[in-house]
């Protein structure tokens, strides 16, 4: 019950804990910065396409839930502390958020497996201030732009062959980025102007993976996302009808592929590693015409596991799960006309609940992004991550 209330605790204080986020990724028709299809555990490794897990649901690859013997479920949440330096300022900035969640029913024990779940692809928060003076009257432009897309899916993993499972499904995206203008101008009336425009976004797309144990203790993982395909509408609440009718134009969002590879080193140590691609300098189209500032991104991320005892009788300490790693972004658009780069160390642990059946994966991370003399804008990223993933108990005989 004890562990019940502090998960309980931790869920309310990250979620409570919102106040903005990184200030790259705002360009013309932002959709946000990229969010890493990452469980907690997989951010403390910085790998998971190729990871295997009984009790966790795979956020990155779902041909690798075909391990997977019962109904389990994983959780995940985040939260980033930002350190920003321009060439004017210091400041902080601080975000907390949802970072995906899985179920996963086997239709057919460890062989045929249906996976739903949401998770978040791109996320933006940021306030800019911006002021001149217009005779000698004094203006005020704040503009507060905030949203992000998510994606449903809906997946089947099926086991081929002994050491080859693939799966396919229909993924379902859908967010809104909003952008509040506010214009202060100081006359005597101290008159205010309040705009507030809305890009909702549909879409619909396919992914197919695959994960592989060619040889033993070599596993890879691959995953295929289409480029997905659908609606931008803009509306818009000012003083202005024209300015409010609904644009409605097709929006097309890049491909992305993701590869892994993780190696058994023995039942205790595992290493691998990840590569994330995704074209948004040529695959993100609006109306059929790319959208200038944005670049390609990947990730590029390697790491180690150490694996705690998996024998019945052993003292907590010795059931714990240990990982670390690090990684390299490029990040989707531009600043300052330069692509923007990111480099992070990770660590992080499992923490057994009930052995066998369910965990906590806490994850800390460390990172650079930006250079100030390339981006004339730096930041400082200290972020932390929690999920919770469980096997269905309550028809399950214990002595199973």
């Amino acid at each position: 019950m004890k562990i019940k209330n502090s998960i309980f605790l931790i869920l309310i204080f990250v979620s409570a804990t919102i106040a903005g986020e990184s200030q790259f990724g705002l360009v013309n028709n932002t959709m946000g910065n990229v969010v890493l299809p990452y469980s907690s555990a997989g951010i403390a490794r910085s790998y998971e396409v190729a990871h295997l897990d009984s009790v966790q649901v795979n956020m990155s690859n779902i041909a690798s839930a075909t391990d997977i013997s019962y109904t389990t479920f994983s959780f995940n949440i985040g939260y980033n502390g930002i350190w920003g330096e321009n060439r004017q300022q210091k400041t902080f900035i601080d975000h907390a958020n949802f970072q995906g969640g899985r179920l996963a029913i086997p239709v057919m024990k460890k062989s045929l497996i249906f996976v739903m779940g949401l998770q978040p692809l791109t996320s933006i928060e940021q306030r800019l201030s911006s002021s001149l003076q217009s005779d000698t009257t004094d203006v005020t432009e704040n503009l507060f732009i905030r949203g992000g897309l998510s994606r449903a899916n809906f997946n089947f993993a099926y086991k081929l062959l002994p050491n080859l499972s693939v799966g396919l499904g229909y993924e379902y995206t859908f967010g809104k980025v909003s952008e509040n203008v506010v214009v202060n101008i100081a006359d005597d009336l101290d008159s205010e102007i309040d705009m507030v425009y809305d890009n909702k976004v549909y879409g619909n797309g396919l992914v197919f993976s695959i994960h592989s144990n060619p040889i033993e203790n070599l596993n890879i993982g691959f995953v295929f996302r289409s480029p997905v395909l659908g609606e931008l509408t803009k509306t818009g609440e000012t003083l202005s009808d024209v300015l409010n009718a609904d644009v409605t134009k097709d929006i097309t969002l890049p491909a992305q592929i993701n590869f892994g590879l993780e190696y058994k080193i023995n039942n205790d140590y595992a290493l691998g590693m990840d590569l994330i691609f995704q074209d948004w300098k040529n695959g993100y189209k609006i109306d059929d015409k790319t959208i200038a500032q944005h670049n390609t991104y990947y990730h590029i991320g390697a790491g180690f596991e150490s694996k705690g005892s998996d024998r019945k009788f052993v003292k907590y300490s010795e059931q714990i799960d240990y990982r670390m790693g690090a990684y390299y972004n490029q990040l989707a658009q531009l600043y300052n006309n330069k692509s923007v780069n990111e480099m992070g160390l990770t660590l992080g642990m499992s923490l057994p609940i009930d052995k066998f059946r369910s965990k906590i994966d806490l994850s800390a991370f460390i990172a650079k992004r930006g250079d100030l003399g390339k981006n004339v804008l730096e930041e400082t990223i200290l972020g932390l991550g929690f999920s919770i993933s469980a096997n269905e108990l309550w028809f399950v005989n214990i002595e199973d």
